[in-house]
């Protein structure tokens, strides 16, 4: 396949629209976990639920941020259309555009919850493993 804008643009959508996915699937799944040992906390391990609710918090976060993406490119997608509607010609987006900037400030700023919350959600595991006492470990 040859290297043009074209290509390198449907490149762009489909790593853009993979990204967003496996973020909401892993999301998902932390708020899963956090919800599960909200609910049942296990025999052997203990945790501060403060933390752990703090996690599935970033963890929504990231999601509410990935829907303000989407959002935001929606909001932008239909101002084109109707300046397109109006018979204005247009080049390409213009990435100076309000909408747009705040799109990909949303496209890069949902990984940032989503790894805090991975990385919390993390720790408290390693934490809670490490810091049980010898014969909690044995009784398993």
């Amino acid at each position: 396949m040859p290297l043009d804008a074209a290509n390198v643009v449907k490149e762009l959508d489909w790593l853009s629209d993979r990204i967003s996915t496996l973020l909401r699937a892993v999301a998902a799944g932390i708020i899963a976990l956090v919800w599960g040992l909200l609910v049942t906390e296990p025999r052997n391990l203990t945790f501060d639920r403060r933390y752990l609710v703090a996690v599935a918090l970033a963890a929504l976060l990231a999601m509410l941020i990935d829907l303000g993406q989407y959002a935001f490119g929606y909001a932008n997608t239909t101002a084109y259309l109707h300046r397109l509607s109006q018979g204005e010609e247009i080049a390409g987006y213009n990435r100076k555009d309000f909408l747009y900037r705040c799109r990909e400030k949303c496209f890069w700023g949902k990984l940032i919850p989503l790894g805090l919350a991975f990385s919390g959600f993390l720790v408290l595991v390693l934490v809670a493993i490490f810091t049980q006492k010898p014969s909690a470990i044995v009784a398993v």
